[in-house]
C-alpha cells in the first residue's frame, strides 16, 4: 500500500480503512506494514497478500522439496471466510 504521504497514511488508520497488516516481516515494504484496506462500510475489500496464490498444495513455490503442510494457508483463509459469511446469514 502505498499513501502519498503519511498523513493520508494516519486518516486511513483513524478512519478503519486499514484491516490487515503484516507482523514480522513487511515482503513489500508497504507503507505502515499495511496487507488490506476496506471501505467505510467494511464490504469492499483489496487484500495485497493474494490468498487466492495459494488454494492447491502445488501452488507453494518449495512444494517439490518440502512435506506437505496440510491445507494451503490461502484455502484455509476462504474456507474460514465462507463459515462467517454463512453464520452471519
Amino acid at each position: 500500500v502505498l499513501f502519498d504521504s503519511n498523513e493520508r497514511l494516519i486518516e486511513a488508520r483513524r478512519a478503519g480503512w486499514a484491516a490487515l497488516r503484516y507482523v514480522g516481516e513487511n515482503p513489500n515494504g508497504s507503507m505502515g506494514d499495511l496487507a488490506g484496506l476496506c471501505d467505510e462500510s467494511g464490504r469492499v475489500f483489496g487484500l495485497m497478500p493474494h490468498p487466492d496464490r495459494f488454494v492447491l498444495e502445488e501452488q507453494h513455490p518449495c512444494w517439490t522439496s518440502s512435506p506437505s503442510r496440510g491445507e494451503p494457508d490461502g484455502l484455509a483463509m476462504f474456507r474460514r471466510a465462507v463459515g462467517v459469511a454463512r453464520a452471519e446469514l
